[in-house]
């Protein structure tokens, strides 16, 4: 361990003596110097020493950007969210993160970009979900610069998910449009046809029944025939304000095979439509014994 220890200050004592000027150097050695700070960071992590860590590879980070090297610039900057994570600083975690993927966006590496937000997302998702939902959102879009739409398509509906967690309804509306025109452009009318029953049970749990109507009628050359059947049942028990035909609609085998989150809302549906179908039965119950005792 000492050795080790003495290695990463050996290698942080010449990066500071490679930025240092005098009469005959008149210019830091950047690129020298930044890779000694990487090398202390290395140590400095196997001896785990965070603080030194990071210190160390934002140094180098602020030197590579000194020599334009972006694209090192933000694998440290990545390396540094990823130590901030391990200290349970998430501010900085989500700065470092976010200076990273600017870094590789910006700069031509979109596929980085986009893999690096997807990672960043994962790391907070339980932490911040709603940073998380943007950062898929994010990738989603940068995943577009290529056209890979469908690669687009799963990064927004991981945003989709996570505002459906959040009851953020017109969020996940937005990303779950911007994913049906992806897998639109795919041409991968299976996978659209599931998104418009999607939004269907959406627009259910917002209670805006005209616009689930509105979006069956939209998506209906997408979906299949016996899926067809089972979400017309199901809006015309709420037109005919039919709780068991409402149910026997949710309680479909395809809505079932949905992403959890769409499972979810339909569960939650089906509870309080079959509350109201019983209560129902027990009114058509007590009507029948009062017209049977006046007989």
């Amino acid at each position: 361990m000492s050795d080790k220890l003495s290695e990463a200050n050996e290698c942080y004592n010449k990066a500071d003596k490679y930025l240092k000027t005098g009469l005959l150097k008149w210019k830091p050695d950047y690129d020298l110097a930044a890779n000694e700070y990487s090398r202390a960071a290395t140590c400095f992590k196997s001896l785990q020493m965070p603080d030194k860590c990071l210190d160390a590879q934002l140094k180098a980070a602020d030197c590579y950007l000194k020599v334009k090297s972006y694209f090192s610039a933000a694998k440290c900057f990545e390396q540094s969210a990823i130590i901030s994570k391990d200290m349970n600083k998430w501010d900085l975690m989500i700065k470092y993160m976010d200076q990273s993927c600017y870094l590789y966006r910006e700069h031509g590496v979109v596929d980085t970009a986009a893999l690096t937000l997807n990672r960043g997302a994962q790391m907070i998702e339980s932490n911040n979900p709603e940073k998380a939902a943007e950062w898929y959102g994010q990738a989603s879009e940068v995943t577009m610069i290529e056209e890979r739409q469908r690669q687009a398509a799963e990064y927004a509906n991981k945003s989709v998910r996570i505002y459906l967690k959040l009851k953020k309804y017109d969020e996940a509306v937005e990303w779950l449009r911007k994913a049906m025109n992806y897998l639109l452009e795919a041409e991968d009318n299976q996978g659209l046809g599931r998104l418009y029953v999607g939004l269907v049970l959406i627009e259910l749990a917002r209670e805006d029944v005209v616009s689930a109507q509105k979006a069956f009628r939209e998506g209906k050359s997408f979906i299949e025939d016996q899926e067809i059947y089972s979400l017309n049942t199901m809006l015309e028990g709420f037109d005919q304000m039919d709780a068991n035909a409402i149910v026997s609609g949710l309680n479909s085998p395809f809505i079932k095979s949905l992403d959890n989150e769409y499972t979810k809302i339909a569960r939650n549906l089906t509870q309080k439509y079959s509350a109201k179908a019983n209560e129902s039965s027990n009114a058509d119950e007590s009507v029948d014994e009062e017209a049977g005792a006046m007989l």
